[in-house]
């Protein structure tokens, strides 16, 4: 027999109702724009463009006045006419100067391709802040689609409830709740659909993000406003980094034409030397001059030429898409936002208001089945338009933040 005491019936009890309770739900990670931006410095093609600006730094201490050169022997001479013996030695150091002047371009060249790397990661950081702008409003919309769809999908079920009752009460035909039924099935289908892509667009934003599992999060947007559009500019293109970018290769192109027409130059090589032999102690100077009969660096130079006038073709073709992408991307932003706002002030609310007007008139039998489903039917594509139009605006501010002059981009 088993004897409780009252302090081991209050632990059971304890543990009992630790094991009714259910276990609480882990809370969902909500994430704002500004969670997302604070994650873009870790992403990997921020990371890849740092390397590369920090390898064409490398590149350039790489270049560097050429090192001394340094030679020394040490042996023992005998006279060929007898036996005398004595140690020998001899040294000689050299530097070979060029000093007209392609190490100088040389640098400049470099100097120019570090700060093409410097406007490079600024352009990828504009680029990735777009890309992470554009998931995220991605996956906002589809939040906002979800909550429509399921508001239609509880509207429909009413309907079919009513026609249901009123064609049982003999007010309305058999097949009209069957009509209604295929109504149904074909939003339950669209709902599936839409639930499918969110999915992908959330795993996409969620890997970006690190987040795990990469679907456990939820948007907090701001899905109703309408930003204003940014102010226009005059001449934006020098202050772009991608054009910064490409000005400072063609500048580079140039220096490395200069740097190939200087190394047309012979080159010298300068050197002191000093030695012991048998009977004498020598020091002196040394001067080589290059001469150039086999190879006169004619090709290198026309070789540069060429890709300094290629750098700047496309320089300047890169300047014309700028500005066209420019003003492609203010148009979509503008019309976008006059689609918004039109639909939302003048459409949607009449479509709300005429399929309003036919709910109630079908309810007492005064409006027909088809013309209920033709006003659903225009009032959800209306509606419909009306996400996709928000979309378009936020895309198209992310495009025109990303492609704004300027280097300060925070």
């Amino acid at each position: 027999m088993v004897l409780f005491t009252p302090r081991t019936a209050c632990a059971l009890a304890f543990i009992l109702a630790l094991q009714l309770v259910p276990p609480r739900a882990a809370a969902a990670v909500e994430l704002s724009w500004s969670d997302v931006l604070a994650r873009l410095e870790a992403q990997p093609e921020l990371a890849a463009t740092r390397a590369e600006l920090a390898a064409a730094e490398g590149a350039l201490r790489a270049i560097t006045l050429p090192n001394p050169e340094l030679e020394g022997s040490l042996g023992q001479a005998e006279t060929l006419a007898g036996d005398e013996t004595a140690e020998v030695w001899e040294w000689n150091a050299s530097l070979a100067l060029r000093p007209w002047g392609p190490w100088r371009h040389e640098r400049s060249a470099a100097r120019a391709e570090r700060d093409a790397a410097g406007h490079d990661l600024a352009q990828a950081r504009r680029e990735q802040e777009r890309r992470l702008a554009a998931r995220f409003w991605r996956v906002a919309h589809d939040q906002r689609l979800a909550l429509v769809l399921g508001e239609r999908q509880a509207q429909l079920h009413r309907l079919v409830e009513i026609a249901r009752l009123r064609a049982e009460l003999g007010e309305a035909r058999p097949t009209e709740p069957l009509r209604l039924e295929i109504e149904l099935e074909q939003l339950a289908a669209e709902i599936r659909a839409a639930e499918a892509e969110a999915l992908l667009n959330r795993q996409a934003l969620g890997r970006r993000l690190g987040v795990e599992p990469p679907d456990d999060f939820s948007l907090v947007a701001d899905w109703d406003s309408l930003p204003p559009l940014p102010a226009g500019a005059g001449d934006p293109a020098p202050a772009h980094p991608l054009l910064a970018a490409e000005t400072a290769r063609a500048e580079g192109a140039r220096a490395a034409l200069a740097a190939a027409r200087a190394d047309r130059w012979p080159g010298l090589r300068v050197g002191a030397f000093q030695s012991r032999e048998l009977d004498a102690e020598s020091e002196g100077l040394s001067l080589a001059l290059e001469l150039p009969l086999f190879d006169r660096r004619g090709g290198a130079v026309d070789r540069a030429r060429a890709a300094a006038a290629a750098a700047g073709h496309r320089r300047a073709a890169l300047a014309q898409d700028y500005a066209d992408a420019l003003a492609a991307a203010q148009v979509r932003a503008r019309l976008a936002r006059q689609q918004v706002e039109s639909l939302r002030r003048e459409v949607l609310p009449r479509a709300t208001q005429a399929l309003a007007a036919l709910e109630a008139e079908y309810r007492v039998g005064e409006a027909g089945l088809v013309e209920l489903i033709d006003a659903r039917r225009a009032r959800s594509d209306t509606e419909t338009e009306l996400l996709t139009a928000q979309l378009d605006y936020h895309l198209a501010l992310a495009e025109l933040k990303a492609l704004a002059p300027g280097d300060d981009h925070d």
